[in-house]
C-alpha cells in the first residue's frame, strides 16, 4: 500500500501525471490532497474504474468533479474511507458511480454535508 498524492497541477484521475509519484491509484493505495492540490476529475469507466483504497481530502481547497457516467471505486482488503471537507468543491453527476468495494468492515464515509453520487457498497464482507 502506497500514497498517492493528487499533484498541485490536478488532472484526470487516470493519468499519471495527476499525481505527485507520477502513479495512478490502485484499491491498494491511500489518496491525499494538500491545500495546494489542483482540481481532479474522476474519470473512470465501468470497465477500468478509478480507484483507491481511500481518499481524504482534509486540507484540499480545490474541485473534486465525478463526471457523467464515471466510475469510482473505493475499498480492498482493509476498509475504505472517504472524506470530505466543508472548504473543497465535489461535483457529482447524477449519472456517476461510488463503490464501497471493501472486503473487510470499516467502510467511513465523511461528507462535510456534499450532495453525493449514487452510492453502492458491494465488498463481499465488508460493512
Amino acid at each position: 500500500m502506497a500514497t498517492r498524492t493528487i499533484s498541485n497541477a490536478g488532472g484526470n484521475w487516470s493519468s499519471t501525471g495527476t499525481w505527485v509519484e507520477g502513479v495512478v491509484p490502485t484499491n491498494a493505495d491511500d489518496v491525499v490532497a494538500t491545500a495546494t492540490s489542483g482540481n481532479v476529475t474522476i474519470n473512470g469507466s465501468s470497465g477500468s474504474p478509478s480507484k483507491c483504497q481511500s481518499a481524504d481530502f482534509s486540507n484540499y481547497v480545490g474541485t473534486l468533479t465525478h463526471g457523467a457516467g464515471a466510475y469510482w471505486e473505493i475499498g480492498g482488503s482493509g476498509g475504505g474511507t472517504l472524506k470530505l471537507v466543508s472548504g473543497m468543491g465535489y461535483n457529482p453527476s447524477s449519472t456517476a458511480s461510488l463503490k464501497f468495494v471493501s472486503t473487510t468492515t470499516g467502510n467511513n464515509i465523511t461528507t462535510a454535508g456534499k450532495s453525493m453520487s449514487p452510492l453502492t457498497f458491494n465488498g463481499a464482507g465488508g460493512s
